[in-house]
Formats: structure tokens, C-alpha cells, sequence
């Protein structure tokens, strides 16, 4: 549904679109922020992608966990 919203609002927006954006955004904002910025997330993350080679994953799930790291640190979660 989200990503209907966000194609359909840069593709072809109208009052009522942007109404429902203006609505949504900031509360989607928070939720991300909410989840990124969460501490104790961030340090279970940290700690999977530091033990990343015993925990024999297949590229895949590598990969994913290095997105996932990768995303936390971009959104300020490099908490010490």
C-alpha cells in the first residue's frame, strides 16, 4: 500500500494525494526512525554482522545483514 502512495503521489498527485501524504509521512518517518534508532536493536545487529563468519549464512543472508548493518549505521545508529 505504501508504495502505491509514493508512486502514486510523484506520478500523479492531486489535493486529495497530498492531503493523505502530508498525513502519512510524518508518521512513517517516525516508525523508521523508531526501528533504526532503537539501541538495543542496533547493538544485536552490530553483533550478527561482527560474528558474521561463524554464523555460516549463505551469501543471501550475508548480503542481508549487510544491508541491514549498513542501514542502521547511514541512519545515526552507530551508538557506542
Amino acid at each position: 500500500m505504501l508504495f502505491v502512495l509514493n508512486n502514486n503521489s510523484s506520478s500523479d498527485t492531486n489535493d486529495a494525494v497530498d492531503a493523505i501524504e502530508e498525513e502519512i509521512a510524518p508518521k512513517l518517518a517516525a516508525h523508521r526512525d523508531a526501528i533504526r534508532l532503537n539501541p538495543a536493536l542496533f547493538a544485536r545487529v552490530k553483533q550478527l554482522s561482527g560474528n558474521r563468519a561463524s554464523l555460516n549464512l549463505g551469501s543471501e543472508d550475508l548480503r542481508l545483514l549487510e544491508l541491514y548493518y549498513e542501514d542502521f549505521v547511514y541512519a545515526g545508529g552507530s551508538f557506542n
